[in-house]
């Protein structure tokens, strides 16, 4: 349902992609929600332009796992979708309010406690045990030997970066481009991330094919499409995917700015908005 409302009359072969792809089979062993979570993100975009609220139902659901939609604020705000945002936030009251009524509401303070922790041994995986699969700017320098601290100082300015880039392709770039600028963005922007979260960076790639990029691009698009596979091999510590995830942001933002340029208004009437399914 939500390829054919993101990519309707292509949904058949995008969606086949997207199972395909080396990130997906990751998802399925593992049993991860990458799936789930990708839909949520697809359908939220895709209905977003003529249903702002079911759009924010969709965004209300993704806190289940909150930092792929990390930069979901910004671009609602940037778009000023009013409507989006308020049904996101009640979806997410309303969410939490249930998980403490049918857990102990202490939970939640727990889960704050043991984030910091939780977080820093998601560094340590990725110092200690080489834990490639980790795809985070900043998990992959620890796993090149770099520092924590250096680590965050990098994943800080790429938030601050991505922030304003996703700020600026809401405002001015093409609806289809800005959404897959904002997909690739969030994986760059947040300090945990896993390989098998990565199926909607599949979607972007999708999304910005309908541009007509230039070869380059398209290589770098399949060595990120790829590059998982990896994992599933001997050269499994080669696997460091955010240099190819700035490379695809880089060429997606380079077609935003030639669409802008050639394009009478930033928003209206935009050729790549798809009718909802």
């Amino acid at each position: 349902m939500a390829c054919r409302a993101a990519f309707p009359g292509r949904a058949g072969g995008v969606l086949a992609a997207l199972l395909a792809s080396p990130a997906a089979l990751l998802c399925l062993a593992t049993g991860e929600t990458g799936l789930f979570t990708t839909a949520l993100l697809l359908a939220g975009f895709a209905a977003l332009p003529r249903a702002p609220l079911l759009a924010g139902l969709w965004f209300g659901l993704l806190t289940l796992k909150p930092q792929l939609g990390v930069m979901l604020p910004f671009f609602l705000l940037a778009r000023r979708e009013v409507k989006a945002i308020l049904a996101a936030c009640l979806t997410a009251l309303v969410l939490n309010g249930a998980s403490a009524v049918i857990y102990p509401a202490r939970l939640w303070r727990l889960w704050w406690r043991t984030l910091p922790a939780y977080q820093d041994s998601y560094f340590h995986a990725a110092k200690a045990l080489n834990l490639n699969i980790l795809i985070t700017p900043s998990a992959n320098i620890v796993a090149l030997g770099g520092s924590i601290g250096l680590a965050w100082a990098v994943q800080m300015l790429c938030a601050l970066a991505m922030a304003g880039v996703v700020i600026w392709a809401a405002r001015c770039a093409p609806y289809r481009l800005a959404v897959a600028v904002t997909l690739v963005a969030g994986f760059l922007a947040q300090p945990h991330a896993y390989a098998y979260d990565s199926i909607a960076v599949v979607a972007a790639l999708a999304l910005a094919l309908e541009a007509r990029p230039g070869t380059g691009w398209v290589a770098a698009g399949m060595a990120t499409y790829l590059a998982p596979l990896l994992l599933l091999s001997p050269w499994h510590r080669a696997f460091i995917d955010a240099p190819l995830l700035a490379a695809c942001l880089t060429g997606i933002i380079t077609l935003a700015f030639a669409a802008r340029n050639g394009a009478d208004s930033n928003h209206e009437p935009d050729p790549l908005l798809p009718p909802l399914a």
